[in-house]
């Protein structure tokens, strides 16, 4: 008979085939909080470039720089009607340093123009070129909040009723939590890494056996979890030695409290998203159901479960899930480091992710650009489509903000007239925000086409300044008061111009 070790091994094999004691926590019982605001974050991992997707340079504004800095032929920079923003069809003839014979385009434009009314573009100077440091610092605003990050400041403004209100599927400084001790720890990120199964572990004895056969009752479990909880685990000398330890009551709490207030919410029917196969996978054996949106999800992100699964696209799938089920007001997912094959160009994430711009800029910016904005394109798709309030008609995307948070620009210099060449971090950049909540159509600063460097902006009007660089503080905080936090405990500045 199969265990449910043997069913998470069928997941597997499904992904290549288809190439409570202590009382009820509020947000367990609590009616979902209608003034709701949801942050989705995807880090461009590796150092995304702007003057590579929306502030390009065409090589006749760079007059005789134009072969010495990082500019585009004319021809690919794409102006856009009615707006300041741009977009690279780049042509290229090489992927990863290597030439392939014929050449072919990686079209921004279309995603760019779809979306541009509600984009904002908003130049940055950060402060690291360390991975892990500025990615940290590229959420925290190099710590202007007492260290908090973004995440976590979304987490205790609009998650007090959702029961997974931070989740991180991200790695090294972006998966990091911030540096204020202070803030309750259920706001603080929740990491997932397998967004494929992590749904199954929202239940400790569905899915146990095959047919139900021999699962014990409900009740049985209930007494079984309170015979632990009061009599087992603290007559323990584990327990006795550390049971002043925070880290044992939050772990006692977390056990007995929340995962089972996260059961009586069937979190992992709502979240499961693995359509059933009848041959290798037969969930209703189990007694599991996927999620309703499974087909539609599946459809939308082919590549979920193709022999070489995009990670990108199961994190994106398990994302909407949780913001649509009010499991999460603020979920992060990003590329890693790994290549992964497909899609129109035969390669959708190149090795080391924007960081492989260190061997082939041009190729690795473009590919991985395509990459990034394409999930952002199907993500706003998905949450235009589902209603959050079926009173008023709104949707979820008209209370989301997507925001493409990066660790750091890369260096402007190029070799003479080279189409390949490599590049290095640089704290020089910018990044990319789309919601209804920010002012759409906009440029926020601006780039020096001579140099390739960008500039700052006046934060009350919003006014181009090459006098000035951004901060990631006055990034930080202008995100955080489009999302309608209040930010007056940390005395941030106010940044009018980045707010709708």
């Amino acid at each position: 008979m199969l265990q449910r070790r043997q069913l998470l091994k069928g997941l597997a094999a499904a992904t290549a085939a288809t190439a409570m004691a202590g009382g009820v926590p509020r947000w367990a019982r609590a009616a979902v909080n209608k003034d709701a605001r949801f942050l989705i974050v995807i880090p461009a991992f590796g150092g995304a470039q702007i003057i590579d997707s929306v502030l390009p340079i065409r090589a006749s504004e760079a007059g005789s720089q134009a072969s010495m800095i990082d500019c585009f032929p004319d021809a690919e920079v794409m102006s856009l009607a009615g707006s300041p923003i741009r977009a690279v069809n780049a042509t290229m003839d090489h992927i990863v340093a290597q030439q392939l014979g014929t050449s072919f385009t990686v079209p921004l434009s279309p995603f760019i123009d779809k979306h541009k009314t509600q984009m904002m573009v908003t130049t940055l100077t950060g402060s690291s070129v360390n991975h892990a440091v500025a990615q940290h610092r590229s959420l925290t605003g190099g710590g202007a909040w007492k260290g908090r990050t973004l995440q976590e400041c979304v987490a205790m403004a609009y998650g007090k009723d959702y029961p997974l209100p931070n989740v991180n599927m991200s790695r090294m400084g972006y998966l990091q939590p911030g540096d204020d001790p202070t803030i309750p720890s259920r706001v603080r990120a929740e990491p997932i890494l397998q967004p494929l199964v992590k749904p199954l572990s929202f239940s400790a004895s569905k899915g146990l056996r095959r047919g139900g056969a021999d699962v014990p009752a409900q009740s049985l479990i209930d007494q079984a979890r309170k015979l632990r909880d009061d009599e087992l685990d603290p007559e323990s000398s584990f327990y006795q030695t550390f049971r002043l330890s925070e880290r044992i009551k939050l772990w006692m709490r977390q056990r007995s409290i929340d995962a089972p207030a996260i059961e009586k919410q069937q979190l992992i029917d709502k979240l499961f998203f693995v359509p059933e196969i009848a041959d290798i996978l037969p969930l209703s054996d189990y007694g599991l159901v996927s999620s309703e949106d499974a087909l539609l999800l599946a459809e939308v992100f082919p590549d979920m479960f193709a022999e070489d699964p995009d990670p990108l696209e199961q994190q994106a799938a398990l994302a909407y899930l949780l913001i649509k089920n009010h499991a999460s007001v603020t979920v992060t997912l990003s590329p890693t480091f790994a290549p992964v094959l497909g899609g129109p160009f035969g390669i959708k994430t190149v090795p080391l992710a924007f960081d492989g711009s260190h061997q082939d800029h041009r190729a690795a910016q473009a590919l991985m650009w395509f990459q990034m904005l394409s999930i952002v394109d199907r993500l706003v798709d998905l949450l235009r489509g589902a209603v959050f309030n079926p009173e008023t008609g709104e949707t979820f995307w008209d209370r989301t903000m997507i925001h493409v948070a990066t660790d750091f620009g890369r260096d402007k210099r190029r070799p003479p007239d080279a189409t390949i060449w490599g590049t290095s971090h640089h704290l020089n950049n910018g990044h990319v925000t789309i919601s209804p909540f920010v002012r759409g159509n906009t440029v926020l600063g601006g780039v020096d086409p001579q140099t390739a460097y960008t500039y700052g902006f006046d934060l009350q009007t919003g006014a181009p300044d090459p006098g000035r660089n951004t901060s990631e503080a006055e990034s930080f905080a202008g995100l955080l008061q489009a999302l309608g936090v209040d930010t007056t405990e940390a005395s941030l500045p106010d940044v009018p111009c980045m707010r709708a």
